[in-house]
């Protein structure tokens, strides 16, 4: 086997390492209207989070929603009012990103990031 593929081997071998800020855990108060909304700059900086839509899912299996765009690469976990908490692990940042769920108090009221 050539030095390369030796070289390219050990590359695929490595854990994925992820490219995002300190572990945070914050506060909020997102209600289910179906709407984009932009946040703060002081919250994108701790989250990665630049916008956020909480809607009604049109999936036959989930009934609500929380959709994100970020700039970081974060594993989220949205805790809503119930209170249940939905995992949402963004590896592309380039996107916006979506995790469907059921809740009988969909606000969400806290969001963790490892």
């Amino acid at each position: 086997m050539s030095q390369e593929k030796i070289a390219l081997q050990a590359q695929a071998n490595q854990p994925v390492k992820a490219f995002h800020g300190s572990p945070f855990n914050v506060s909020v108060n997102w209600g289910v209207d179906g709407q984009w909304h932009n946040t703060e700059d002081s919250f994108s900086r701790t989250t990665g989070i630049t916008a956020y839509n909480v809607g009604n899912s049109s999936s036959p299996l989930f009934d609500y929603y929380v959709q994100i765009t970020t700039n970081q690469d974060y594993d989220y976990f949205f805790t809503d009012a119930s209170p249940d908490t939905y995992e949402l692990n963004v590896v592309n940042p380039d996107d916006s990103h979506i995790v469907r769920f059921n809740s009988s108090a969909p606000t969400i009221k806290y969001i963790t990031g490892k």
